[in-house]
């Protein structure tokens, strides 16, 4: 099966099955967009993100600063 067919939203549930980490410290666990850990007094926010051409944007139409800047 290709990434394609399963989707993103079913690969990110994937990951974190995979992953599995019971740590009191994760408020909210990864998902599509970022996962919340308890950093002590403050919350830390971890996020990624991917963006493939001709996939997202395609050079034919914006410029690499409004790639960059997405």
């Amino acid at each position: 099966m290709f990434i394609s067919e399963l989707g993103e939203l079913a690969l990110a549930r994937k990951v974190r099955d995979f992953f599995n980490i019971d740590d009191s410290r994760v408020i909210v666990p990864i998902g599509d967009d970022a996962a919340v850990i308890n950093a002590g007094a403050d919350k830390l926010v971890v996020t990624t993100d991917l963006m493939a051409e001709g996939v997202h944007f395609d050079y034919a139409y914006v410029t690499f600063y409004q790639v960059a800047f997405k």
